[in-house]
């Protein structure tokens, strides 16, 4: 959704908003004396109503001001020689690729956009108790997904292409406890094990946390799931002998590394035998047999 200062919009004899030439769909910034009064949604050239940020405002965000009047170099950020408390707009000719959220002038929210689509967000609660973090390809297909619980659970996903993951880590109770705070989740997904049904993994593929059980990576395995990994790593995760014998099968294989204090050397000395030309490391340790 492109945001764009009202200035650089034409209003023409059909009370329409134009913008280059064309009926402008976006978000009109009305920008006065470097404070943003309003951030108004238009869609075909009309007003439609009042335009929300994609992240949450804390209680003490009362104001939207360019972020060319911040004043110093780094945080905390002021204005108006007072820690700032609020949204920051970044234009460039006109339009809106950056907005913060800052509280006592540290950064809590961003939003990035590009050509009008929003690229990345983050995001942290007023507690603490929850941050955020994602990111979007060009084609707005998700490309990373974070949401992090300080001392609870953790849960990151990186997509290496549109359904082929890169990086899964599972920590804690995430799946347990985040139907529970679905009205503070940004973006609403990855929130069962059975999404791993639905995904393969690319060419390198980093599993890590005592929560990845061997039910999940057998969701991850079912199919061609990993049919084109190369480079397999298993950090310290739930899985078990019993689960780990399935990864046999997976003959592109030429590198293996696997931390675990479940799994044995046996059973990885076991696929080394299989595939005595896949370099294997366990627990920081060359496998040679």
């Amino acid at each position: 959704m492109m945001i764009v200062i009202k200035s650089e919009l034409e209003y023409d004899s059909s009370q329409k908003f134009f913008y280059s030439g064309s009926v402008f769909s976006g978000v009109i910034a009305e920008v006065v004396g470097g404070v943003v009064n309003a951030t108004l949604l238009c869609y075909q050239g009309e007003v439609v109503g009042d335009y929300t940020l994609p992240f949450p405002l804390y209680e003490t965000s009362k104001l939207g001001i360019d972020a060319d009047f911040l004043e110093g170099d780094d945080e905390p950020f002021k204005f108006r020689g007072e820690p700032y408390n609020g949204v920051a707009f970044s234009f460039y000719k006109g339009e809106c690729s950056l907005v913060k959220q800052y509280e006592s002038g540290e950064e809590v929210s961003k939003a990035e956009y590009s050509n009008g689509l929003l690229q990345s967000l983050e995001h942290i609660e007023p507690d603490d108790s929850l941050t955020q973090d994602f990111v979007w390809d060009e084609g707005g297909s998700i490309k990373d997904f974070s949401i992090h619980a300080s001392g609870k659970f953790q849960m990151a996903l990186h997509f290496e292409s549109k359904n082929k993951i890169s990086l899964l880590v599972v920590r804690g109770d995430y799946f347990q406890k985040i139907g529970a705070l679905k009205k503070l989740v940004l973006v609403d997904r990855f929130d069962r094990p059975e999404f791993l049904k639905e995904v393969g993994a690319g060419a390198k593929l980093n599993i890590s946390g005592l929560s990845i059980t061997d039910s999940m990576f057998g969701d991850l395995l079912q199919g061609d799931g990993l049919k084109d990994t190369q480079q397999l790593q298993i950090y310290n995760t739930g899985i078990t002998n019993e689960s780990f014998r399935e990864i046999i099968g997976l003959s592109r294989l030429t590198e293996l590394y696997v931390e675990s204090d479940i799994l044995t050397s046996e059973e990885v000395k076991s696929f080394k035998l299989v595939h005595p030309n896949c370099y294997v490391r366990f627990n920081g340790e060359e496998v040679i047999v």
